[in-house]
C-alpha cells in the first residue's frame, strides 16, 4: 500500500522523504508504547506502508538527485549501507550464552570412537 501510494505522488523530493521518515519514527514509537497486542497490531499495519513509502522514496530519491555518471557507484554504497547489518546486531555475546561443552563430549569426536569400536 505504501508503494503504491509513493508511486502515485510523482517526483520524489527530500522534504517527502523528510516527512515519511518523521511519520515513520513515529509509528514505530506507537508500535514500541502499544499497552495491548490488538493495538500493536494495528499500529503495525501502518508502520509497514510508512516503512515501504519511507524505502522507495529513499530509492528514488537518490537515483533522481546523483548524475547520471556516478549513478551505480552512488546505488551500490546505498545498497551495502541499507542490505549489510551493522556490527553491533550481531553482537559477540549472542553465540556465547551458554556454556560449550568439551571437545571430548561433543558428537563430532564421540562418534568417530563408536564407529571404530563396532
Amino acid at each position: 500500500m505504501g508503494g503504491l501510494i509513493v508511486a502515485n505522488r510523482g517526483k520524489p523530493n527530500i522534504h517527502r522523504l523528510t516527512g515519511v521518515g518523521i511519520a515513520f519514527s513515529v509509528m514505530i514509537a506507537a508500535v514500541a508504547l502499544s499497552p495491548t497486542l490488538v493495538a500493536a497490531c494495528v499500529a503495525l499495519v501502518f508502520m509497514g506502508g510508512f516503512s515501504i513509502a519511507f524505502i522507495a522514496t529513499a530509492n528514488s530519491t537518490i537515483q533522481l538527485q546523483v548524475e547520471p555518471t556516478m549513478r551505480g557507484r552512488v546505488m551500490a554504497l546505498y545498497a551495502m549501507g541499507f542490505l549489510v547489518p551493522p556490527r553491533s546486531a550481531h553482537p559477540w555475546w549472542v553465540g556465547s550464552a551458554r556454556p560449550r561443552a568439551p571437545a571430548w563430549r561433543s558428537w563430532s569426536v564421540r562418534a568417530p570412537r563408536w564407529w571404530l569400536r563396532r
